[in-house]
């Protein structure tokens, strides 16, 4: 067993469930819109053990908003895999990409963030166009 893991007191454990109980599916909060317009459809987490996708159901959540574009998602995931409870926080930005902060081990603010859309659909319209060029009509 991982020696971070450690077992969790009778205390802890009705917490937990008064947190996990209290708390909706993180489907119950999607489709979410932000303000440029980009739609958050989907949002899966993983097992910190087994690195398994933990099923929605099996993760509950509670999502505040702090500023227009920023949500935080304070969270708690169990794997019925390792019969674990994870818990998580979040905050998803939306930026000029959409970018998702996750507390790294020694309690800062890590960004993760994606490809722009606008860079997306540049690249498809470029390589449409090599296409074209390759096999004209």
């Amino acid at each position: 067993m991982d020696s971070t893991i450690k077992a969790i007191t009778p205390e802890q454990r009705a917490e937990l469930k008064v947190r996990f109980g209290g708390w909706k599916p993180i489907s119950d909060f999607l489709p979410m819109v932000f303000p440029s317009g980009f739609r958050l459809t989907a949002f899966t987490v993983s097992c910190s053990l087994c690195n398994q996708d933990i099923e929605s159901t099996h993760f509950r959540c509670d999502m505040v908003p702090l500023l227009p574009g920023v949500v935080r998602v304070d969270g708690i995931g169990v794997c019925v895999n390792c019969r674990l409870s994870i818990n998580y926080l979040f905050r998803l930005r939306d930026e000029s990409t959409f970018v998702i902060e996750k507390i790294n081990e020694s309690g800062q603010w890590s960004r993760y963030g994606t490809v722009p859309v606008s860079r997306i659909r540049r690249a498809q319209r470029a390589f449409l166009e090599l296409l074209r060029s390759l096999w004209p009509n």
